[in-house]
Formats: C-alpha cells, structure tokens, sequence
C-alpha cells in the first residue's frame, strides 16, 4: 500500500455558482510481482465537501491499469521516503522527504523537538550539514543535521486543519511494474470565485481602460505551494441538481434524503429560473516556478470560458489575480437617462450613465470600480505622467455578450434636468355595460418635456416612457417603440387596452435646451 498526494492539480474549472470541477493526475505502481495481484493505494485526501456521484478514477491506459473499486478509509500510515542513493545520514533523510510534515528529536540541545515541513537541505557542506525546516508558525529555523538524532514522519499540516481527513483506498490491477497514471475527478464546493471590474476614464481624450480581476478562496487540501496549471473561470451558472449532497465516499454515510433534497432544489432552481425571465422581461503565491498568466477564452457550450495559467492556490487564504486583460484605449460615451414615469412634481430625475462596445469576450456580472484619470495628468505636455487617479463611484457591470455596448450607471445627474408639464384635456366614453351603470373613460393629455443642459458640453439624452394608452403625436419622433397589451375587466366590462415603451435620443447643445411635445390617450 502506498500514498498518493493530489498536490498538483492538472485543471480546474471554477463554475460562477460556488462549485469547482477538478482534475488531479495520480501515479499508481505496482508492488507485487503478480499481476493477477489486486493491489491496493491509498489516496488523499479529499476536500471536506464533494457533490453527490461526481467522484471518479479513470486510468490513462484501461488496458493495463484497472481499477477495481474505490472505498472510503480514515487509516493512513505516515511513512518516511528512503533516500535514493547509498548514502543513510540524516541529511539525505530530510532530502528525500523535502516538502514532507516531520518530528525531530535532538540530542544535548535545549530544544528537544521540533514539528515543520523540511524545505531546503544544504548539498554540500564541510562537515556540518544543515537544513531549514518551516514551523507550524510560518517562520523558519536552521537546524544541525549533525544533532538529530531521531525523525519522525507527522501528519501533514493541511489535513490537521480538517475535521478527520476524507481518504479513499484504490483497488487496482496493474499489469506492469512501471507507473501508471490515472485522473481523479469531483465536483466539490471546497473553491470558490468573486469577479471584480476596474474601469479608468480619461475624461478629456473620451477614452477608458478596463481589467477583471478574480478573487479565490480555496480549502483544496492541496500541498502548500499547489500550482495549478490551467484554471478556467466559467461565466454561467449551471444546474448542479444535488450541489448540497455530499458523496457517500467523502460523508461515510448511506441515504435517500438526496430524492427529497434534489426534488426541493429543482424547484428552487425553477423559481430562480422563473425570476431571472421576468426580471429580464421588465428591464501570488509562494513556490511559483513560472509567471501566472490568462489566455483568451473560449465558448464551451452555453458557457464561456476565460482561461488562466500557472495559478498558485494556496489553502485557505485569498488569492486575486486578473482574469480579464486590461483593454485600452476604448471609447466611451456619457449619456443621461430620463423616466417620464418617474415624476417628482414636475421634474424628471435625471441618471447619469456611461457606455462602450466590449471586446471580444463576455462581461459577466460583477461590481465594477470606476476611477477618473485625474486632469492634471491629461494637461501634462511636458512632464511624465504619474498616472494618478481619482475613485468616482462602484457600481454592477450586467452580463454583456462580446463586442456589444456595456452601460454602467454612475450617479444622479445636476446639470441635466427635465422638467415635465401636462394639460389634462376632456374625459371620453370608451365603454359600458348594458344598463350604463358602469363606464370606461379616457383622458387626452397634452404633454411638453424640456430638457436643460447647464455643461459645457453636449448632452446626449434617452428619454423613456411607458404608455398605458394610445400615443396621437409627438415631435421629435421617437426613436424607439415596443408594444403590447393588456386585458382587464372592471364589474363585467372587458376591455383591452394598449401597451407601449416609447424611447426618444436626444442631443441637448451645451448651455441650451431641447423640446419633446406630445399628445396622448390614456
């Protein structure tokens, strides 16, 4: 029996709803001369928390690795590695167990013993060899390897953090000596993500740059110093039906309750679903070998993909690094929007919103950080610029497909203002019942909304309105127009009247103002 430490993960691939799927490459050799032989490995640990039937062992080469069965053990012998060569001084033993948890005892020192992981050991030496063994407190001591006298193999740091380590024993044939690799796989909620945005405006050239940011918190029982090679960050969220039902083989415990549960979560899974249409409807690390980078995405299904590279991913602290390359030098555009529903008395609050065209991947939804470039910088001609800035607001980028607009809101606007003024003409008959007791009526209105701009720069200005009524004339036109409509029945007298989103685009001169009349039933 020997011990397989996933401490490297091939790939992981990090879903935007709290759940990971991981990949970890595992070496199996075989120990005994017949290859009729089962054989037995022990592997892990596992992270506390794996989603119901995703464990799985696939064997690179089936045809000569078997796996025979995987089962759930809590027994794990703490061994020490054998130094490779001929040479059996304590020095070598701390070589060959580098990285690995131990206990030395001394002899004749005032410390009696120590715990830490061995982290160097010295090549050579002239006559007093020495090593640097890492404390449970982070720090580092330089030890004699002259005064050990004694070294003990000690569970590893990591899986003192968890409550009872999650092992498996893997039964395997294998029908030749050499090792052989296999691919362990689960979907566990043991790592998760947070997107961020930061977007930087230059307020006098009209341009902006902005960059993705990902924040990751693992507790991957992973070896300290773990580089993940590839690491994909998924923009959606997809259905996980039993996302909060452990494996037996990680819980060690046999039930049904999963029908029930997986029953209660499709129908919250509906109910999300549900309110996501009809809101849509309404509206470093430590051991790094090599530099950690991020790739351009890909489309995988209905999802996307952004891929990073040579992650570090140590356990239980934070971790950020971009996960969008920061793009320059994009146009943006300020645009103030005005509600016609929204009235407060008679003036119309005014949001102030910038846009540009996204790049060529999706924005996922996540906070956004907007900073303005300060202006003495734009207005340094002759000195380097310091590239400083000033924070404005945070605010939510939506999702944004690839190379489509992005709006973000920043704040209610002082210099535009809307002022709203109605003339309420006669009441007009639409319908009644059979004896005349119960009437419908319409009410023409006259409307003239004035839009003031008090820059010293143009103004452009979407102008919203919903009509529960029928639009007769306006000037200007408008520029965009969504219909519908609604049935209703008042004490037996239906009726169905129209519904429809206006939108007028705007441009207000600096320092002038700008019209919109019309006239409506409602």
């Amino acid at each position: 029996s020997n011990m397989e430490d996933p401490s490297s993960p091939k790939s992981i691939t990090c879903f935007n709803n709290g759940v990971s799927f991981i990949e970890v490459p595992i070496s199996m050799k075989r120990e005994e001369e017949n290859v009729h032989t089962d054989q037995k490995c022990i592997l892990g640990p596992l992270p506390s928390s794996v989603v119901l039937g995703t464990v799985d062992l696939v064997a690179d080469d089936p045809d000569v690795l078997k796996i025979l069965s995987l089962s759930q053990t809590k027994t794990l012998k703490e061994k020490l590695n054998k130094p490779k060569g001929q040479e059996f001084s304590f020095q070598e033993f701390l070589r060959a167990n580098l990285e690995t948890n131990v206990t030395l005892s001394f002899k004749d020192q005032d410390v009696e013993s120590l715990d830490g992981i061995v982290k160097w050991v010295q090549e050579e030496n002239d006559g007093e060899p020495k090593a640097i063994v890492e404390l449970d407190d982070g720090g580092d001591i330089l030890i004699n390897c002259l005064n050990i006298k004694e070294i003990r193999r000690s569970k590893d740091r990591f899986a003192n953090e968890e409550k009872g380590r999650k092992l498996l024993a893997i039964f395997h044939m294998n029908k030749e000596s050499k090792q052989e690799q296999a691919t362990l796989s689960y979907l566990t909620r043991a790592l998760s993500w947070i997107p961020s945005y930061r977007v930087i405006l230059d307020s006098t050239q009209k341009k902006l740059r902005y960059s993705g940011i990902a924040c990751f918190l693992s507790k991957l029982p992973f070896s300290e110093g773990c580089i993940v090679k590839s690491l994909s960050l998924v923009s959606g969220k997809p259905n996980i039906e039993f996302e909060n039902v452990d494996d037996p083989l990680v819980s060690g415990t046999m039930t049904r309750d999963w029908e029930t549960r997986g029953r209660r979560t499709r129908r919250r899974s509906r109910s999300r679903s549900r309110s996501r249409s009809r809101s849509r409807s309404r509206s470093r690390g430590r051991g790094m070998k090599e530099k950690e980078t991020l790739s351009v995405g890909k489309q995988i299904g209905d999802f996307y993909h952004y891929t990073l590279h040579n992650v570090p991913l140590p356990c239980n602290r934070p971790i950020s690094m971009p996960f969008v390359a920061e793009t320059l030098d994009i146009d943006y555009e300020d645009i103030y929007y005005l509600d016609l529903n929204k009235l407060e008395i008679d003036t119309v609050k005014t949001n102030h919103a910038i846009t540009f065209m996204n790049s060529n991947q999706p924005l996922i939804s996540a906070p956004v950080s907007i900073f303005m470039k300060d202006v003495e910088d734009n207005q340094n001609k002759t000195e380097t610029p310091t590239n400083s800035k000033s924070f404005l607001v945070q605010g939510t980028i939506e999702y944004t497909n690839k190379n489509e607009p992005v709006t973000i809101d920043i704040t209610t606007a002082v210099d535009v203002k809307g002022i709203l003024e109605l003339e309420t003409g006669e009441k007009k008959l639409i319908k009644s019942n059979q004896d005349g007791k119960v009437e419908l009526h319409s009410t023409e209105r006259d409307a003239k909304f004035t839009i003031y701009n008090k820059k010293a720069d143009p103004a452009r200005c979407i102008v919203k309105f919903c009509l529960r009524g029928k639009m007769l004339k306006c000037k200007p036109q408008f520029t965009r127009k969504n219909e519908s409509s609604a049935s209703v029945g008042y004490k037996h007298v239906p009726y169905s009247y129209p519904i429809a989103d206006y939108s007028w685009d705007i441009t207000v001169p600096p320092g002038e103002c700008a019209s919109l009349d019309f006239n409506y039933n409602e």
